[in-house]
């Protein structure tokens, strides 16, 4: 039981197109992630959960090999407005600019942040 008055459960997942040689980078990404998420939006550090997704088959566009893409998606529970929301996207989709900036300059990277809400009827194990 979360006794912080924080807001559990924000799901990350960090997924890209192999041709990018950012392996080395993403977990401390992803560390600084979850520090951010505490900050911004109120969670508890220890229910952050992130998953990695290198894909070797994809195909982006006209499957040109200089295509390539990064998705990070951010389940979290309702209860955020909008402006906080927006804010995070925007801040994440920088994080990722320049974390990775090395690497996506070689590329067609395309870069995208989503952030959804997990519908909380349907998700159990909070109680």
């Amino acid at each position: 039981m979360i006794k912080s008055g924080r807001k559990p459960t924000p799901i990350i997942t960090f997924e890209y197109s192999s041709n990018l040689l950012i392996d080395k980078k993403i977990h401390s990404f992803l560390l600084e992630t979850h520090n951010i998420l505490v900050n911004e939006i109120k969670t508890d550090l220890r229910t952050c959960r992130s998953t990695i997704a290198k894909h070797d088959n994809y195909v982006v566009g006209n499957d040109d090999l200089k295509n390539a893409f990064i998705l990070l998606t951010i389940r979290m529970l309702p209860g955020r407005t909008d402006e906080i929301k927006k804010h995070l996207g925007q801040i994440l989709l920088q994080k990722i600019n320049h974390d990775f900036a090395g690497e996506i300059v070689n590329y067609d990277t395309q870069i995208r942040v989503y952030l959804t809400e997990t519908d909380k009827n349907h998700y159990y194990g909070l109680e």
